[in-house]
């Protein structure tokens, strides 16, 4: 699979040996963040395990047992998505992910395990693709739910991470299934319907990858400084009028002085698979919107809505 843009200046491609000082210097930026889950930060330790990791890929790649691809933004590798195990007699792989920080909350993984599963299934024959991860790891579950995955159970224990043993939840998508969601644009089970890990929702609805409310702030780095030191949340975003806030997780907290192109702030934004759906949606509905739909020039399309208690609600998705 060729370098493919995954919309708002990501790129996905291969990561290839040649990559390992890349790779190297991404595990230094988020080596702990990565490292709570996955073993990766343990096995790239310096130039030398950097390249022999991405070799140990670039033969599996050689003999059809696997795949790794990066995920860059502006230039800079943020994280990636792999098919650490792939069986084409047996027409079975399991696939993962990993992201640093700063990359969190872009919906980049979820993209990109898209395009290596649609890959995987049509053009190599995969029939099971199969999801390890974390009880605690809620971002990735969220995943493997926006994917259209089923839970099938937990492997008790099974993991050690450094030095401590982990529970694993196993999730998988079966070709047939895949296809049926893909080729009807929802996010798994009944092609109908959409809904997060096949559960129904309302006919022809988006699929919500988040909710994040938006607080509206006089002092935007009085306001970061006292809800990181509360909450102990990073900063993910800062576009210098609003910054988010996220530990990582999943939960998200942003922070905003004066929007940068509407008249009016949000109370909460939404992120759907399929903004441009939600806004007929809210026009069918005869909904009063209060800034359209726009192509923003920070990668989001987005438009606001008002309910009919006053607030203002954000709905967008990534491009």
């Amino acid at each position: 699979m060729h370098a493919t843009s995954l919309g708002d200046d990501a790129v996905l491609g291969p990561l290839e040996p040649s990559r390992a000082g890349e790779l190297l210097n991404h595990m230094d930026r988020g080596r702990e963040f990565v490292g709570r889950y996955i073993a990766l930060p343990d096995a790239v330790t310096d130039l030398a395990s950097s390249r022999a990791f991405l070799q140990a890929y670039a033969d599996k790649a050689t003999t059809d047992t696997g795949r790794i691809f990066g995920i860059w933004t502006a230039g800079t590798l943020v994280g990636g998505v792999l098919f650490r195990t792939m069986d084409v007699e047996q027409g079975t792989a399991e696939a993962g992910c990993w992201l640093e920080p700063s990359a969190v909350g872009r919906g980049l993984v979820t993209r990109a395990v898209r395009l290596i599963i649609d890959w995987a299934v049509e053009e190599r024959g995969i029939h099971r693709v199969e999801w390890q991860v974390s009880p605690a790891n809620a971002a990735s579950i969220a995943v493997a739910r926006r994917l259209g995955m089923t839970s099938e159970g937990v492997l008790r224990e099974n993991f050690l991470l450094r030095g401590t043993r982990h529970d694993t939840e196993v999730w998988s998508v079966l070709a047939p299934e895949w296809r049926a969601s893909t080729g009807a644009g929802a996010q798994g089970g009944d092609p109908e319907l959409r809904g997060a890990g096949g559960t129904p929702s309302r006919k022809g609805a988006p699929h919500i990858d988040r909710v994040v409310p938006d607080l509206s702030v006089s002092d935007l780095a009085a306001a970061v400084r006292q809800h990181t030191a509360v909450l102990g949340m990073d900063v993910l975003m800062d576009h210098g009028w609003i910054v988010t806030l996220g530990d990582g997780t999943g939960p998200q907290l942003s922070l905003m002085t004066t929007d940068a192109t509407a008249t009016v702030n949000p109370q909460v934004s939404v992120f759907v698979d399929d903004v441009h759906a939600a806004y007929r949606a809210a026009l069918g509905a005869h909904t009063e919107i209060v800034h359209p739909l726009t192509e923003e020039p920070w990668g989001v399309t987005r438009f606001f809505y008002r309910d009919s208690s006053g607030s203002v609600v954000n709905v967008g998705s990534h491009r």
